[in-house]
């Protein structure tokens, strides 16, 4: 027996468990809304930067770079919308949780609402994404026939 065990009869009180669960996942969710709110803009920049580049701005596409380039915009998009589905199964996991274990809820409402514009921004991408990729093949010169627009 340790001489920490027991003070003069006296036992420790047993620690709290830990009541915050519905706020880990609502906060998971709150970040992967903003990382997707935040993606937005910088992928079209990134979008932009690439139709400048077509116009002469940096040199012109080859219709593999064009592939390539068309493959990793739809890759990159596809993921940001699966990460926004999970962003909103974190939200409702929180919400649900809070709600079973009586425990505050603000945070994954917040995150639902932050997934679900995310959602949105990234359905809005991938529509932007199509819409450039498909100019952009018809400025091609179809010279080589190998190369063909992926996903579609």
């Amino acid at each position: 027996m340790d001489a920490y065990d027991d003070l003069d009869g006296i036992s420790p009180a047993p620690r709290a468990v830990s009541t915050n669960h519905s706020g880990h996942w609502g906060l998971a969710s709150v970040l992967v809304g903003c990382l997707l709110i935040l993606f937005f803009p910088i992928s079209l920049l990134v979008i932009g930067v690439g139709v400048q580049s077509s116009y002469g701005g940096f040199g012109q596409w080859d219709a593999s770079g064009l592939q390539l380039a068309d493959t990793i915009a739809h890759i990159t998009v596809y993921c940001l919308m699966g990460l926004g589905v999970l962003g909103l199964l974190a939200g409702l996991i929180g919400l649900i949780s809070g709600l079973v274990r009586r425990q505050p809820v603000g945070l994954p409402i917040m995150g639902l609402f932050l997934c679900l514009g995310g959602l949105v921004f990234s359905i809005m991408l991938l529509i932007t994404v199509n819409r450039v990729a498909d100019d952009m093949w018809r400025m091609i010169n179809f010279q080589d026939r190998r190369f063909q627009p992926p996903f579609r």
